[in-house]
């Protein structure tokens, strides 16, 4: 690839950047609301089905699945976005992780503190 997308358009950086931020962050709702979803309809089946079903269980093991798959499609929007030269959006979505990492991390020390 011998030619740069961006070129010198700060707006294609611009524009990617937020894509790359918002889209997973978009992803992320997505994909809690899918949990949740999911949850729910495992619990409710619990008493009506031959199976009961641990509604803390179910919820756990939904949660922790896509929790994997939220990881994956981190790592593969990153990929994705560097192989396919739109590195903007590869940097957003970076971005977004070490937003949430730093208020967790701020949250974690505001919690530890006040003990």
């Amino acid at each position: 690839m011998s030619e740069d997308y961006y070129g010198d358009d700060k707006s294609k950086k611009i524009k990617d950047f937020l894509i790359g931020f918002f889209g997973m962050i978009a992803i992320q709702i997505a994909i809690s609301i899918v949990s949740g979803v999911i949850t729910y309809a495992i619990s409710s089946l619990g008493r009506q089905s031959i199976m009961t079903v641990d509604s803390i269980n179910t919820s756990l093991f939904v949660s922790s699945i896509l929790f994997l798959v939220s990881i994956m499609v981190y790592i593969g929007g990153i990929i994705l976005a560097f192989v396919k030269g739109r590195r903007y959006i590869g940097i957003g979505i970076l971005s977004i992780i070490a937003v949430a990492l730093l208020i967790f991390g701020a949250c974690f020390v505001i919690i530890v503190s006040a003990f």
